[in-house]
């Protein structure tokens, strides 16, 4: 895109606006007035740019919250009463205004052109702010970046509050459920009792899977996006802690059975090769889009998804880990910071309708003072995780606790402590330490001297 250069020619023309917009959404609401609730949700004052359209605008706002009929005589009455008329070019300025007005049906088209411009304008506001932070030696340039994504998201997202039609919500909402479905709200992550109870990852949802240090947290985030890939879902893992390729080869092993370390001392064998390249001759790799850097922000996040998003839809969001992330603001504690992440990741959820599935880690003084079971009281020290939460999962093996327990050698276990909508629950998983794979535990013995009597 060609862009003309900045200079004072340019910060010096006048603002974005459509004057003649702005008089006819005022003038469609004073001929057809039952029109005021739905465009008081599209537009606020402060959209219009001429100074009498947003008193006007202010006023007819005003009659109508306080329960008055609006016509043009109770609002000259108000204006006046205000103090106001002659600041809006006085009677005759409105009279021009009603003269000028065509079909009021057209009032949700006028005002779309009014806060197109409206948002125009605060993106100059916004990214003039930027030219003086920029400026600002006492800034970093990262958090003038994330602190810019966020203002400039800011601008043009639904964030006006919408009223809900009740009777359809209930009416489309039951025809939703007392059809077939014709498949599940949640996706599965491929383990079958957590499938089953807790129906998988919900799109809108944030989801956190906590462990302590080497459980296996980055494996299992990765065999869920995997899963997801194997079933034509794009899943966009964020690794801020280990490169892409380190990433890739954990999914090449796992995928093939294929010991890590082998991988990564490069002492393959013959078999380990050719187990390598025949398990991995279906690999969904155009469903599996990663990113690594070591810093960066819920809104640089945020930008990644949009990105996608524009290319092929994106049913899995991975954060890999939490604390790894960086803050908007550096200035706040660390106690705030990590609340503002979590709500932010949260919003990323609900605006995409994707499911999040964020990583974080706990430390080991719980495991110092005897509690060996992760609990939800891990995770209080770490801002508003809890709250902003939907599901909240913890991921133990106790053979890292007690090595010297032959019955925990390949145990898991991934205790969901938290959910929003649905049930809590104890899953039993394995775990093959050389491949990073986890799995469904095997079922009970069968014994074939029992067949004749089953």
């Amino acid at each position: 895109m060609n862009r003309s250069p900045v200079n004072s020619e340019i910060l010096d023309r006048l603002p974005p606006h459509d004057a003649t917009a702005e008089r006819s959404t005022i003038g469609c609401l004073l001929l057809d007035p039952s029109r005021v609730p739905e465009i008081a949700q599209q537009l606020g004052a402060d959209d219009f740019y001429v100074d009498a359209h947003r008193r006007l605008f202010g006023h007819i706002l005003g009659l109508y919250a306080a329960g008055s009929r609006v016509d043009e005589v109770l609002l000259l009455d108000r204006l006046r009463s205000n103090g106001d008329l002659e600041a809006i070019g006085g009677h005759a300025y409105l009279t021009e205004i009603l003269r000028e007005t065509g079909i009021p049906s057209n009032v949700a088209n006028h005002a779309e052109i009014v806060l197109r411009h409206s948002q125009r304008r605060r993106l100059i506001r916004e990214t003039t702010g930027v030219l003086v932070d920029a400026y600002d030696d006492s800034q970093a340039p990262a958090a003038i970046a994330s602190s810019t994504a966020e203002r400039l998201l800011a601008v043009t997202r639904a964030d006006k509050p919408k009223s809900i039609d009740t009777p359809v919500l209930f009416a489309q909402t039951l025809q939703d459920l007392a059809e077939p479905a014709s498949q599940p709200i949640g996706r599965t992550i491929g383990f079958q009792a957590f499938d089953t109870e807790i129906g998988g990852l919900y799109p809108g949802e944030l989801s956190i899977l906590a462990a302590r240090p080497s459980m296996g947290k980055t494996a299992l985030a990765t065999q869920i996006a995997l899963h997801f890939a194997d079933h034509g879902r794009h899943a966009l893992i964020v690794t801020l802690e280990m490169s892409a390729r380190s990433l890739a080869e954990r999914i090449l092993a796992n995928r093939a059975g294929v010991s890590l370390q082998a991988i990564r001392s490069r002492l393959l064998s013959h078999n380990d090769r050719s187990r390598l390249v025949t398990g991995n001759l279906d690999l969904p790799a155009q469903y599996l889009h990663l990113v690594d850097r070591t810093r960066m922000t819920v809104a640089e996040i945020r930008w990644e998804v949009m990105f996608r998003r524009q290319k092929h839809s994106l049913d899995l969001v991975v954060v890999d880990y939490l604390t790894r992330l960086q803050p908007a603001d550096p200035r706040q504690t660390r106690y705030l910071q990590v609340a503002q992440m979590t709500a932010d990741l949260k919003d990323i959820a609900a605006e995409f309708a994707v499911p999040v599935l964020c990583l974080a880690q706990l430390g080991r003084a719980a495991e110092a003072k005897g509690e060996t079971r992760p609990r939800l009281s891990h995770l209080r020290e770490s801002g508003d995780i809890e709250q902003d939460a939907d599901v909240i999962a913890f991921l133990h093996r106790p053979e890292r606790v007690d090595r010297d327990d032959p019955d925990a050698k390949g145990k898991a276990f991934l205790y969901v402590e938290k959910n929003r909508n649905g049930p809590c629950g104890e899953y039993h998983l394995s775990f093959d330490g050389p491949t990073g794979r986890f799995s469904d535990p095997p079922g009970p013995a069968r014994y074939s001297e029992f067949d004749a009597w089953s």
